[in-house]
């Protein structure tokens, strides 16, 4: 907190937002705490889980939509598929 005339307050209001993300002090203390306590292993297994399936739906599809011609990669452990489409 700042106590200011407003011009300056203006000034340093950008500076203020880039050093707390634009989070309250409050907010990121309780989300320190939170994020502390959080089984990451487990959760990111569980994550990676659920968007394996969406992956592997939407890359078993890619074939039928996309311009005859055109090829693409099968993501193995990314997120990202690379498709170069066919010309025209």
């Amino acid at each position: 907190m700042v106590v200011a005339p407003a011009e300056i307050a203006r000034v340093l209001a950008p500076t203020k937002q880039a050093l707390d993300m634009s989070t309250s002090t409050n907010d990121q203390a309780a989300a320190a705490i939170y994020l502390e306590g959080v089984d990451w292993e487990r959760l990111t297994s569980e994550l990676r889980a659920a968007s394996a399936t969406l992956m592997t739906a939407m890359v078993d599809r890619l074939a039928e939509v996309l311009p005859h011609g055109s090829v693409f990669t099968r993501p193995t452990d990314r997120i990202f598929v690379w498709a170069p489409l066919a010309d025209g």
